[in-house]
């Protein structure tokens, strides 16, 4: 959300006036203007190695992460855009008016209605293999108009006109606007309601009833209850962004950040414009290729080798063509390769962990796309070998067996990570978003490589 993520770090938030802010994550001082859009900003997401915006006026722009005023206009729909989400290649884009379209990120101008769920459709996320979408439903009494019901529904994506509505059980449904959505990487769905200020929990296994993560009020200062307007997941933290600041003893907010496992702990993020916060968007970071291995694809790379005699063939790098033929992909729950069987790894080359058994290497693109190889001779075929030394979102090995993983680590000899970035979080959200069954066994490179 740096080649599309070279800038490590950052937040992106849409603002109500049209205007995008990049603020680095770790200071909530240090946010600048980024792009000016033709109206308020509804959404954004990060996909394909872009940023695209939803718009109030039912466009959806395509926006250069590492340059300012840098967009595009990329699809014009005939709704306002309330909100977006990529997955299964796919962008879905929920409208104001009910409808759900699905985009090919990779083209302008190619949408086609994929749901009609009835009334405004306001947030998006995937976990499972399904779709899940939350909509405002009007609430009318004898006297007119009075609130909005708040309803959670889960969609298939594999079929048209497939979602069923999932009781949200909110402590006052005809008073709750179901605004915002966000999936963490264990598949819960964060919930934020924009009249009450709070934040619900609820699991991918509907049968569990929703509960409160977070309720903002007053007895810590929170008051008036904050209109939660927008909301992403990174590094451990819910972000949460108000639809409008608001005066409390603490002064203007605009943004807090909540950490996954103690709500308690929220805190101010960053304060101060007048048009509050609509959406925001963490895009993934990157790790990017160590520096002695820069050029390994036409020279020695191999430290202690004088003679040159492991070099040769040098480092293979795969063309964009190429790596296809190594893409995994979630079907039925299970990874299957290229060819539509299901991955194993049972016969892959050794892991380069001591007694690590066989094991395949893998790297995630910045598009979530992830790619994996049982053949990787260490002087010819190296995790940088996929995206030809480009920055990756993941890395590491994967031990399958008939397309379910007994195991998964972030061992690399060729990259370089930076402090505070969660890969594993990453890569176990990919898997989950196109449906992977299980939370697969992740555990850290166990020695220094």
């Amino acid at each position: 959300m740096n080649t599309v993520l070279t800038t490590n770090g950052y937040i992106y938030v849409g603002l109500g006036n049209g205007v995008m802010w990049r603020c680095d994550s770790n200071n909530a001082n240090a946010c600048h203007t980024f792009n000016t859009l033709p109206a308020p900003i509804n959404k954004l997401i990060a996909a394909n190695a872009y940023i695209y915006a939803g718009l109030n006026n039912g466009q959806m722009w395509r926006c250069d992460p590492n340059n300012f005023n840098r967009c595009d206009k990329f699809n014009t729909l005939d709704s306002p855009i309330k909100t977006l989400l990529w997955a299964n290649k796919y962008i879905y884009t929920g409208l104001d008016n009910g409808e759900m379209w699905r985009c090919d990120a990779n083209s302008f101008n190619a949408c086609s209605r994929f749901n009609a769920l009835g009334n405004s459709i306001v947030g998006l996320g995937a976990t499972g293999g399904y779709v899940y979408a939350t909509t405002e439903e009007p609430y009318w009494t004898e006297l007119g108009f009075s609130n909005y019901y708040g309803y959670l529904w889960r969609c298939d994506p594999s079929v048209r006109d497939a979602c069923v509505k999932v009781s949200l059980p909110l402590h006052d449904m005809y008073q709750a606007e179901a605004r915002s959505l966000a999936v963490a990487p264990d598949g819960a769905l964060y919930v934020g309601d924009a009249m009450s200020g709070v934040v619900y929990r609820c699991s991918k296994d509907t049968s569990i009833p929703c509960s409160v993560f977070r309720s903002f009020d007053s007895n810590d200062g929170w008051s008036p209850a904050p209109p939660i307007n927008a909301m992403t997941i990174s590094n451990g933290y819910l972000y949460i962004g108000f639809g409008a600041p608001y005066m409390s003893e603490f002064g203007v907010r605009t943004s807090g950040r909540c950490p996954l496992n103690n709500p308690g702990a929220c805190e101010v993020f960053f304060n101060g414009d007048s048009s509050g916060v609509s959406q925001m968007s963490i895009p993934y970071d990157t790790m990017n290729l160590k520096q002695a291995y820069i050029g390994e694809d036409s020279r020695c790379s191999v430290q202690g080798d004088t003679q040159k005699q492991l070099c040769l063939p040098y480092v293979q790098y795969l063309s964009k063509e190429a790596r296809p033929a190594l893409m995994l992909t979630v079907k039925n729950g299970k990874l299957y390769n290229s060819q539509g069987v299901l991955f194993d790894t049972t016969y892959a080359d050794p892991s380069v962990v001591p007694n690590g058994g066989n094991a395949a290497i893998f790297v995630m693109d910045t598009a979530g796309n992830i790619y994996a190889s049982n053949v990787h001779p260490k002087t010819l075929f190296r995790q940088s070998s996929f995206l030809a030394g480009q920055p990756v979102t993941a890395v590491g090995e994967l031990k399958v067996e008939q397309g379910v993983i007994k195991g998964i680590n972030n061992c690399t000899t060729s990259y370089e990570s930076q402090p505070n970035m969660d890969m594993a979080a990453q890569v176990l959200l990919m898997l989950d978003r196109q449906g992977y069954m299980d939370q697969p066994p992740y555990t850290s490179c166990p020695i220094t490589l």
